[in-house]
């Protein structure tokens, strides 16, 4: 990985002594995500610190910017040598972005069914209701059919003889 940021770092600084004097593209396969990160002034950590993401110098133009080329004067052959006092430490990057969403898993088992419940208890038993009211008055009904004409009833038993008459009233005198 070393490797390849080192061999990113000499492209771009054979890059910059070229004739051009901007150097933008988006090419880089981190470009256009708000973070700066080729390397260059501004860029998010130290060519080292972020390896992964690091874009090739001016090949993350949306983020960082229009380049100018790299002064390729780095003064190796001052100084060859002695070594210079050590740097401070530098601070602590910003933290990274967050990666994306991953994918989702496979659908669980299904489960066993469950056993069912057992009956509840009765409820409580509810009071008497209140008396219903009386009932409306009936209307009187329709006169039936005349029934069938009944059976002659037996003789009576012979009376007793009444007493005998009074004499009756002399009657008028007749014609000759």
């Amino acid at each position: 990985m070393l490797r390849i940021v080192v061999l990113s770092l000499c492209a771009a600084l054979a890059m910059a002594g070229t004739t051009s004097t901007v150097i933008c593209s988006d090419s880089c396969r981190t470009a256009r995500n708000g973070i700066c990160e080729d390397g260059g002034p501004g860029s998010v950590g130290s060519p080292l610190d972020n390896a992964i993401n690091l874009c090739e110098y001016g090949q993350d133009c949306s983020d960082c910017g229009e380049r100018g080329p790299v002064n390729t004067n780095l003064g190796l052959g001052r100084h060859q040598n002695s070594k210079g006092a050590p740097g401070d430490q530098g601070d602590f990057g910003d933290e990274g972005r967050m990666g994306e969403k991953g994918n989702n898993g496979n659908k669980g088992l299904t489960g066993i069914p469950g056993i069912p419940g057992r009956k509840g208890p009765n409820g409580d038993t509810g009071l008497p209701g209140h008396k219903g009211f009386r009932g409306l008055p009936g209307y009187d009904g329709t006169d039936g059919l005349q029934g069938p004409k009944g059976l002659p009833g037996a003789n009576g038993d012979d009376g007793r003889p009444g007493p005998n008459g009074g004499t009756g009233d002399k009657g008028e005198q007749g014609f000759p």
